[in-house]
């Protein structure tokens, strides 16, 4: 044992509890994860888990969560601040409601990603109001307060960024720049 698990909220707590087997419910894996909340050490038992593989709950996050976001940061390039946001959505174990406007949307799924970019981390083609939107249009129109026009395309050297400031519609790639800044 290291010296961090000595600080742990688990030591005296029974073992099977982190390792649940396939038929436990939800409420099983609640009870761990009410553990984790309150243990000082935590973020330190999520980066062991990360490194070393090991199963179980640790660190408040499931095997399935600690794969997902292992594979989200390779893929996404996360800032600190995005991988923190995600481990406490998951250590709480709460679904984020459901969104319904396109601000909503926006807050809730566009990520930091390294540089300043952003990027998805939500549905593919997310509806709203039952009309299909891209991430693009949907950052668009939350940056702009109006709709775009026609198509949303990124002027960004990074591949999936939706930054407001890197994105454009129809309207604005047709009006001159000194129109826009008046």
């Amino acid at each position: 044992m290291t010296a961090w698990t000595d600080a742990a909220a688990c030591r005296t707590e029974d073992p099977d509890l982190f390792h649940p087997d396939g038929s436990a419910g939800l409420r099983v894996i609640e009870q761990a994860k009410a553990v984790c909340r309150r243990c000082p050490v935590a973020d330190t038992c999520l980066q062991d888990a990360l490194d070393s593989g090991q199963g179980g709950i640790r660190g408040g996050l499931t095997e399935a969560e600690r794969s997902s976001l292992q594979r989200a940061i390779a893929r996404r390039h996360l800032t600190a601040e995005a991988v923190a946001d995600r481990v406490a959505k998951a250590r709480n174990g709460l679904p984020a409601p459901r969104p319904r406007t396109i601000r909503q949307y926006a807050d809730q799924y566009a990520v930091r990603v390294f540089g300043g970019h952003l990027d998805w981390d939500g549905p593919r083609w997310p509806q709203i109001d039952g009309k299909p939107y891209t991430p693009a249009q949907i950052v668009f129109a939350a940056d702009r307060g109006r709709h775009p026009q026609g198509r949303v395309v990124a002027n960004c050297a990074y591949s999936g960024c939706i930054k407001p400031s890197h994105v454009t519609d129809d309207a604005e790639r047709r009006t001159p720049a000194t129109a826009l800044a008046a």
